[in-house]
């Protein structure tokens, strides 16, 4: 039974990471980076 979970979280994993990143995620990781730059300057 474990055999089996851990092959489909394996498989589940590799499709996940295959997958692109939204736009949208992007944008708001730069935001973030922005923000978080800016908070450390102050």
């Amino acid at each position: 039974m474990h055999d089996i979970i851990g092959e489909k979280l394996r498989e589940y994993y590799d499709d996940i990471t295959k997958e692109d990143v939204p736009d949208r995620f992007i944008e708001l990781l730069k935001i973030l980076e922005k923000s978080s730059s800016s908070t450390k300057e102050n």
